[in-house]
């Protein structure tokens, strides 16, 4: 009985000892299972190594870009993003099988387009990000995508964020006067037409429309309704369109607008003397309206601009010379110019036209009836006429009968 007794004891001593010469041997070969709860953090298979903000310029369009650059240690990196109503201005970024490398836990940043960028490491794999945008994340708008290494640069492999500017100033400038007007803007150019070049080699179209697209979210970020001939680089008309009809079919827009109350048209001036410079405005002063709109335009092109005021102007151009409504063509600065050029390139100098603009808009509106009427319709059939000059008399005794009541 004693004999069995040592028996099993030994057995069960040979077993224990087996597991633990087992356990040795893992330990060696760098086998051994960690604990559980630190098993994501052992998959771990990324590393946030940088981060920088950077500003460069789109040699196409002219527009400044802005960038967050995240270094990472591999292209296979897996994150999500998210916002939330309650904070519309913050986007995080969440890293999975991810750690944080020597990093600070925040960053202030330029704050035109993002004002600080947080870094939270929950030492289990898991890195979130959080990105305070300089308006609405949904409105001011992102993109993402990765980035290989540049060597040439001094860069890593890293992940990229743009991060756009475009609307935010129309969050932070309030005016009166818009609400529940129709303005018709038209970005000069397009398509197969790119306007004047610069010497630098950038085309007026892109100038065009970028001040355009930034004038538009002013305007509607303040109550008006904008219909753009374009939204972006294409002819109105059709590539093999002539001169007259690609116009024509600019000033169209304005004619099958129901409401419309201003039609402006946007462009960059040139000149073969690159000494040229300044701001101006160009009307085809058919009513007192069409200069009460070009002086109020290029009041607010100067005094937000700071250019050299070239004036209000008539000519026979066009868009201006059809235009159904109130109309204005303003000329920006001379591309043809060196420094103009490189302040049209610009996006604070596009942005502050933009407001220039749009405060010129709603000074001219403020005082102006609207009534939509028709004043070039010799493009309409006799019908249309009368239809139109009924109209016009309907608007005139409405207003008629407010001013007495005001009295």
């Amino acid at each position: 009985m004693i004999k069995g007794k040592i028996g099993r004891m030994v057995s069960q001593m040979s077993r224990i000892i087996r597991v633990f010469l087992l356990l040795v041997v893992l330990c060696a070969a760098g086998l051994f299972i960690a604990p559980a709860e630190n098993a994501e953090a052992s998959s771990t298979k990324s590393e946030i190594t940088g981060f920088k903000e950077e500003f460069s310029t789109n040699p196409k369009t002219g527009a400044e870009i802005y960038r967050l650059e995240f270094g990472i240690t591999t292209s296979e990196i897996q994150f999500s993003s998210k916002y939330t109503k309650k904070n519309p201005n913050q986007l995080q970024l969440v890293f999975k099988k991810t750690k944080l490398g020597k990093l600070e836990q925040e960053y202030q940043m330029d704050g035109r387009y993002a004002s600080a960028v947080s870094f939270d490491d929950n030492k289990n794999g898991k890195v979130t990000v959080t990105i305070k945008f300089a308006g609405s994340v949904k409105k001011q708008g992102y993109k993402i995508y990765y980035a290989k290494a540049d060597k040439r640069a001094g860069k890593p492999d890293r992940l990229v964020m743009e991060i756009q500017r475009r609307g935010s100033y129309g969050h932070n400038v309030d005016l009166k006067g818009l609400e529940g007007r129709t303005i018709v803007i038209d970005p000069g150019h397009g398509g197969v037409d790119g306007g004047a070049t610069g010497p630098s080699g950038i085309q007026e179209k892109a100038v065009t429309l970028y001040v355009s697209q930034a004038l538009g979210d002013i305007l509607e970020a303040n109550g008006a309704r904008v219909v753009m001939t374009r939204r972006d680089d294409r002819d109105v008309y059709g590539p093999q369109a002539t001169d007259h009809q690609e116009l024509d079919a600019r000033v169209d827009v304005a004619r099958r607008t129901r409401g419309t109350d201003v039609f402006l048209s946007i462009h960059c001036d040139a000149f073969s003397s690159p000494e040229a410079s300044g701001t101006s405005t160009f009307i085809y002063g058919r009513s007192p309206e069409d200069y009460k709109l070009g002086q109020a335009l290029q009041a607010g092109m100067i005094r937000r601009g700071g250019r050299k005021d070239r004036g209000v102007r008539k000519a026979n151009f066009y868009v201006v010379k059809h235009s159904p409504v109130p109309a204005a063509l303003v000329e920006l600065a001379f591309i043809t110019n060196y420094k103009e050029e490189m302040l049209l390139c610009s996006d604070g100098f596009q942005q502050d036209m933009a407001v220039g603009i749009a405060e010129g808009l709603a000074e001219f509106l403020r005082n102006y009836s609207g009534n939509g009427s028709i004043r070039d319709d010799s493009r309409l059939s006799p019908r249309q006429r009368r239809e139109y000059r009924n109209k016009e008399k309907k608007a005139s005794l409405r207003n008629s009968k407010e001013e007495r009541r005001r009295k």
